[in-house]
């Protein structure tokens, strides 16, 4: 075969192989990302010792998370399973006096803001369409199942304000989510902003412990809840 056949022979056999590759390339991606998260607390029973009392107040403080992912593209859909790990913090106001006890005299203010921390381990799998797709710009709606795996942190997942009650709470291990969200890419890097359904209650056992002059007394606490979130994140696809 002559050198002229064979490098025809050869063109014809990389390109054809080499628009396969790249096309398998945007076929299959994967990123990385960050962002914060704002945790809305929806309580839906609050008792001490048995006795319901009104639900406390709440208040939504900043987190962040940390990201993985992959992404199938299929044409203007996509399918993206990720692996993130999410620090959230809330706040709940309860008042000292609905746990039995006078605080008269005794200089203890009767508003308590107990703080919440937690580390989960998250684990979405997100269905996309991209309602606009024209390169390098898209912009697509998603929707999906998110599993939270909470780690157990002891007593250091809870933080009172006047150090008159500690709460230590057991959490459930493992609960679900439902996301929708809203995602811009501009060549190799994402943005989107999603708000999450917490799907069942978070909390699976609470004790607390008032620190009155008197003495300390302690108690069963109930305070069933539900944890929706609202994330906003900065990414690179690779």
């Amino acid at each position: 075969m002559r050198p002229k056949h064979l490098l025809l022979l050869l063109w014809i056999i990389l390109v054809p192989t080499t628009i396969l590759a790249q096309e398998r390339q945007k076929w299959v991606e994967w990123g990385i990302k960050a962002g914060v998260n704002a945790p809305y607390i929806a309580i839906e029973e609050f008792e001490i010792n048995g006795i319901k009392k009104d639900d406390p107040e709440t208040q939504t403080q900043v987190g962040y998370f940390f990201a993985l992912f992959s992404r199938v593209n299929l044409h203007k859909h996509y399918i993206q399973l990720e692996a993130s790990t999410h620090y959230t913090r809330s706040e709940i106001a309860v008042d000292l006096t609905d746990f039995g006890y006078s605080l008269e005299n005794t200089g203890i203010d009767p508003t308590s803001k107990i703080k919440f921390h937690r580390r989960t381990l998250e684990v979405p799998l997100l269905y996309g369409y991209n309602f606009v797709k024209k390169n390098p710009y898209e912009l697509a709606l998603f929707v999906g199942p998110k599993l939270r795996y909470s780690f157990d942190r002891g007593n250091d997942d809870t933080q009172s304000s006047n150090n008159a009650i500690e709460i230590h709470e057991e959490v459930q291990p493992l609960t679900a989510c439902i996301v929708f969200g809203l995602g811009t890419r501009i060549s190799n890097f994402v943005l989107d902003v999603r708000y999450e359904f917490g799907v069942n209650n978070i909390s699976k056992s609470s004790v607390y412990t008032l620190k009155l002059p008197t003495g300390e007394n302690s108690g069963e606490l109930t305070l069933n809840r539900r944890m929706n979130l609202m994330s906003f994140s900065l990414g690179v696809i690779f």
